[in-house]
């Protein structure tokens, strides 16, 4: 039997090739789309992950800049000295001994880290909120991205540049290597939800310096609405607007921005899934119609009706199958090197929804030429003849 469909499937090869390529097409843009869902889903919970979304990010109104920046960082010092705290964090720029820098460097102050212990799973956080300027040794978090350059507890020695423009050596400890799915925001951006670290590769500091003065207008962070206000209306008395949202806001404005482009997919997926049904009935039918004098022959050398209507199925499936190991391998070669980085990813219920799919096409692309089949008598196909 296999041996038939195999040399069926041969001889018919050019019907057959334009079927595979519109139900791989379709298959492929579904498992897309499914993993623009992933995508979307993942941001949620890589946000949520580090910062309740209830959290409030503020920051400025206007375009970034050297004298903005500098304006800020000054009534951030007075508004904490007037006891209104709110969680800051920024980027550094720090270098191995050998002068390379390093990747992915924040520095976060005190409040930042306590609202990152309620709600995130680092362990040994509180060495780093306990850590005193006293200490020779800073205590850091490195994620599972440098776990093969640190080890626990382990003390290392870099460089960075002062607010003098001026090299100093640091010793550091490492407390604590991440778990794997474990991620910091990046910030510098006035969605601080689209600046998830996507690989866990960073190195959390506690604060020990001075911040970047563009830190003090896109990375401030607080968890109540009533502080919220009270820094805005500090920043605002002394001249400076600030716009605030809550994570979650930001997570569905960009799910927002997200969900035409999967609409769009599946739509697209839909419409071409129904012209190739409709295409490969009309392929089918005629294929058995013209068959019938191979069929005959079969039939002739003791294959029965029944056996014939199996080879049929199994031609079909052969198609559907071939389909849609080429549209994983497609999708997934896709999503692996363009959207790997936004979350997206295909997963083994994807798979098993798309295949279960690709099942439902090919019952409705044999129902008909079965029941023509079925309706052949047995003088049809040995004679080659009837409609």
């Amino acid at each position: 039997m296999i041996g038939l469909v195999l040399q069926s499937l041969k001889i018919q090869r050019k019907k057959f090739v334009f079927i595979i390529v519109q139900f791989t097409v379709a298959f492929a843009a579904i498992l897309i789309s499914f993993s623009f869902m992933n995508s979307m889903r993942a941001y949620r919970e890589r946000a949520q992950k580090i910062l309740p979304l209830t959290t409030y990010h503020l920051c400025t109104d206007a375009e970034s800049n050297t004298e903005s920046n500098a304006e800020c960082a000054k009534i951030f010092k007075q508004m904490e000295n007037e006891g209104i705290s709110a969680g800051i964090f920024s980027q550094m720029n720090l270098s191995y001994g050998d002068g390379s820098e390093v990747d992915r460097v924040l520095m976060a102050n005190r409040t930042y880290l306590l609202y990152l212990k309620d709600n995130s799973e680092f362990e040994k956080i509180d060495e780093l909120i306990r850590y005193s300027d006293e200490e020779h040794e800073i205590p850091i978090i490195a994620g599972s991205g440098y776990a093969d350059y640190f080890e626990p507890d382990g003390v290392y020695e870099f460089e960075y540049i002062n607010d003098n423009f001026e090299c100093e050596n640091i010793k550091v400890k490492v407390v604590e290597i991440a778990k794997k799915d474990s991620r910091l925001f990046r910030g510098n951006h006035t969605c601080l939800t689209d600046t998830v670290e996507p690989d866990g590769r960073y190195i959390l500091f506690p604060e020990f310096t001075d911040f970047r003065p563009d830190a003090y207008d896109y990375n401030l962070v607080t968890d109540s609405k009533e502080n919220c206000l009270a820094i805005m209306d500090f920043f605002q008395k002394n001249g400076v607007e600030l716009q605030a949202k809550q994570l979650k806001e930001e997570v569905k404005e960009n799910l927002q921005t997200k969900l035409p482009v999967v609409v769009a997919t599946l739509i697209f997926a839909i419409i071409i899934i129904t012209l190739s049904i409709l295409g490969c009935i009309g392929t089918f039918l005629s294929s058995i119609l013209n068959r019938k004098k191979e069929f005959g022959i079969y039939y002739s050398l003791g294959i029965t009706k029944k056996k014939l209507r199996h080879m049929v199925l199994l031609e079909g499936l052969c198609i559907f199958s071939i389909s849609m190991l080429i549209a994983l391998l497609i999708a997934d070669g896709l999503v692996i090197s363009l959207l790997s980085q936004e979350g997206a990813y295909i997963s083994i219920l994807d798979v098993f929804t798309t295949a279960g799919l690709m099942l439902v096409c090919g019952g409705l692309c044999e129902i008909l030429p079965l029941r023509s089949m079925n309706q052949m008598e047995p003088v049809e196909l040995v004679n080659g003849t009837g409609k």
